[in-house]
């Protein structure tokens, strides 16, 4: 591999990173929401199909990573 072709795979990786992050950046502000919108959405409906199924596993899972996050350190 010359020098110049280094040099190209380089950039093509960093614009590769760069574009991952900008992904990673756009899921990070968008959970949240639809987070909130599980939540509301359960909370106006008591007893649906939303709370035991999507809710209350989101919020363990949650949990667990929390856990998981607090035990590494």
């Amino acid at each position: 591999m010359t020098s110049e072709e280094g040099a190209a795979l380089l950039r093509c990786i960093y614009l590769e990173q760069q574009q991952l992050e900008k992904q990673v950046r756009e899921g990070c502000a968008v959970l949240p929401l639809l987070e909130a919108q599980v939540v509301h959405a359960a909370c106006s409906d008591p007893g649906s199909v939303l709370l035991p199924h999507l809710v209350l596993p989101m919020l363990r899972q949650h949990l667990e990573s929390k856990v998981v996050n607090t035990e590494v350190q």
